[in-house]
């Protein structure tokens, strides 16, 4: 697109109209590349488990346990955000999935916690 094909189109009458996709592209583009992150930050974690003394039981180990539920929790509410944005549409499901992965994943650590402080 040349300078006189968009003084050809009169695009200064069409200002508004062309911010306002601008702004709507621009946020839809913020909210992707954060839906993003969250999903990549938890790709290379694992959950440490140990053998329970002489048992053949296993626990959840490690000093990552609570940065784990730090991070769980911030992006427990990151993606509740996401999902209540009106910017969200085009990646709903996407965003849906990964609430849904970080609410059964926060269940299943906080029971198995609470099993394993009674042992």
């Amino acid at each position: 697109l040349t300078l006189s094909r968009v003084i050809d189109l009169d695009v200064g009458k069409h200002m508004a109209e062309l911010q306002e996709i601008s702004d709507s592209a621009a946020r839809e583009y913020s909210l992707e590349t954060t839906l993003e992150t969250v999903m990549q930050q938890w790709e290379p974690v694992l959950f440490e488990v140990k053998p329970w003394k002489d048992t053949e039981t296993y626990i959840v180990a490690g000093t990552t346990v609570d940065e784990m539920q730090s991070l769980m929790d911030d992006h427990i509410i990151k993606a509740q955000t996401m999902k209540g944005s009106p910017y969200a549409k085009p990646f709903l499901e996407r965003i849906t999935e990964l609430e849904g992965w970080l609410l059964n994943t926060q269940e299943m650590l906080d029971v198995w916690l609470k099993v394993q402080s009674v042992w």
